[in-house]
């Protein structure tokens, strides 16, 4: 967004409280922050930010708010009262900021995004979808090299280990596939690993240890970009069991890799799935976990199927999801509003 926002003739900074490791891209702290009547500010808000807040309530320039959505404390609150505590307030914030008399529109990430806006007070005329800004066109210029007639599989996800993202869901999955089709496989769990979250971690090695899977589990902590794509160009199947996503980019990176998804329907997810993908209930009972097992050997097995999946898969990043229909979609509206 920055570097399309610099191309079109303006002049971006990023307002934050840490420097970015980007040495082209400006920064300056919201205390050095002075604004004019002929500024625009761009606020991304997926969390509690109370500097943030100030500084579009003394602001007299338009504002456009992207919302990424905010995950729900309850989530957090068994392992960290403060990440809890911190979403609680952001959900809360969001509720202030919608009720703002500045001139302000409101791009949402996904329609699951933009029904939270509207639920949270905002006016429906001034929400709008348009999606994440993402790293699909490269991916799209990959090559799937994965070999569906090895003997090993692989499939993983990508995300922070955190509690929403559904990782225990995915380790009983693979726990059920083991004891119903005794193959050899390889989960990756691929994010980052924040110390506030070392109780849900254990409790991810626990599970991992107790259903006695060990063997075929990996943890990758500290992702690079060049893994990441690896991971997408040389795996299976991409296996989402998030439980909270207001889009998700990581499903149409590996649709864009051309990686076969199999998902759980949960907030946005199926929206950013597309048609024909496989998208279920996220598992409740024992049973559920067997039937995302079968469909991950559908997948392995079935060559017509899983043909079927990863073209319809592309075909949703391509109409969706590519730079230029963002970059459209997003300097559309900049322009309507400064218009």
């Amino acid at each position: 967004m920055y570097r399309l926002l610099e191309q079109c003739g303006f002049y971006p900074t990023v307002i934050c409280e840490w420097k970015s490791q980007i040495e082209a891209i400006r920064t300056i702290s919201p205390e050095e922050t002075t604004l004019n009547d002929f500024d625009l500010i761009v606020y991304h808000h997926s969390l509690f930010w109370r500097s943030g807040q100030k500084i579009v309530e003394g602001a007299r320039c338009p504002i456009i708010f992207k919302y990424h959505n905010i995950t729900p404390g309850a989530f957090f609150r068994p392992y960290s009262e403060r990440y809890a505590n911190i979403c609680a307030a952001g959900a809360r914030q969001t509720e202030c900021l919608v009720q703002l008399k500045a001139k302000h529109i409101w791009l949402a990430d996904s329609e699951y995004n933009k029904a939270d806006l509207v639920q949270a007070g905002a006016d429906l005329a001034h929400v709008f979808v348009v999606p994440p800004f993402n790293r699909s066109e490269r991916l799209l210029r990959t090559t799937h090299i994965a070999d569906y007639t090895a003997p090993k599989a692989t499939w993983g996800c990508v995300g922070r280990l955190v509690p929403n993202k559904g990782h225990l869901h995915l380790l009983r999955t693979a726990a059920a596939f083991l004891r119903a089709f005794r193959r050899d496989f390889e989960v990756l769990i691929i994010g980052q690993h924040d110390a506030e979250f070392a109780n849900y971690y254990r409790e991810i090695q626990e599970l991992t240890a107790n259903l006695g899977i060990a063997d075929h589990v990996d943890f990758v902590m500290s992702p690079s970009d060049e893994l990441i794509r690896d991971f997408y160009r040389s795996s299976h199947i991409y296996l989402c069991c998030s439980e909270h996503e207001g889009f998700c980019v990581p499903i149409v990176e590996a649709q864009a890799a051309g990686l076969p998804v199999l998902a759980a329907a949960t907030s946005a997810v199926a929206q950013t799935a597309g048609e024909e993908q496989f998208v279920l209930p996220l598992p409740q009972e024992e049973l559920d976990y067997f039937v995302y097992a079968a469909l991950i050997n559908e997948l392995l097995d079935e060559p017509r199927i899983r043909r079927h999946i990863v073209e319809a898969g592309y075909r949703n990043v391509r109409s969706r999801f590519s730079d230029e229909s963002i970059e459209n979609a997003f300097l559309g509206r900049v322009y309507d509003f400064i218009r």
